[in-house]
């Protein structure tokens, strides 16, 4: 998480099944709280001044009628999750159900580091490295398409999400392929940073694309 915060606010992560007990932490350490709703968040506000923004990957639409509660109940549905990772050290992609990979496959292929170099070098050598570039997401996409929409180019499952890593340019030009349209049309609600994606970083990301995001201002 290298998202930038004010001072004295940390941002944490934190699975959808420990969260009551983190907000039992929450109140021991700041005094009972009281909750509301803000965009689709669950604020807490304890007695001491500090705070908790809890963001949960799909935005909650209930009331403040029966807090945490209802919150509680609606992180813990079970939503459909294409994950789609890229950068130049390679592609990762996954399908969520039940906040567990279902499927996956994670791959590599070279991308030329910048040069450099200068005059007729250095157009041929970003040649080169745009044409790499355009490799790596034309095979990222070949395999989104087999992992996720199968051989018959099946719809996602109703109430499917993408959650998305890495390289925000070459992501979007993996999401302009015309193969992946029904995953574009999809709400992508979530880009989290990552390394090159390998099997273990396709696994850590599956948990922080369902985890429950926290701000916390201590007063």
């Amino acid at each position: 998480m290298n998202q930038s915060l004010p001072p004295g606010e940390r941002l944490v992560e934190v699975s959808p099944a420990r969260l009551r007990r983190w907000i039992t932490g929450f109140e021991e350490s700041h005094g009972r709280s009281t909750f509301t709703v803000t965009d689709g968040a669950l604020d807490l506000l304890g007695m001491d001044g500090s705070t908790a923004r809890c963001a949960s990957l799909v935005p909650f639409s209930g009331s403040a009628d029966a807090l945490p509660d209802d919150f509680l109940a609606h992180i813990e549905q079970d939503h459909t999750v294409v994950l789609l990772l890229l950068r130049r050290g390679g592609y990762g992609v996954g399908v969520l159900q039940g906040g567990a990979l279902a499927a996956s496959k994670v791959g590599t292929r070279y991308v030329q580091s910048r040069t450099a170099a200068g005059g007729w070098s250095q157009h041929r050598f970003a040649r080169r490295r745009d044409n790499q570039a355009a490799g790596l997401v034309d095979t990222a996409a070949a395999t989104a398409v087999r992992v996720v929409l199968g051989e018959d180019g099946r719809e996602p499952p109703s109430g499917a999400v993408v959650v998305t890593g890495g390289d925000r340019t070459m992501v979007d030009r993996l999401l302009e392929d015309r193969r992946l349209a029904k995953l574009a049309a999809l709400p992508r609600l979530r880009h989290l940073d990552v390394p090159d994606p390998r099997d273990d970083v396709l696994r850590q990301s599956a948990q922080r694309a369902v985890a429950v995001q926290i701000q916390v201002h201590n007063a």
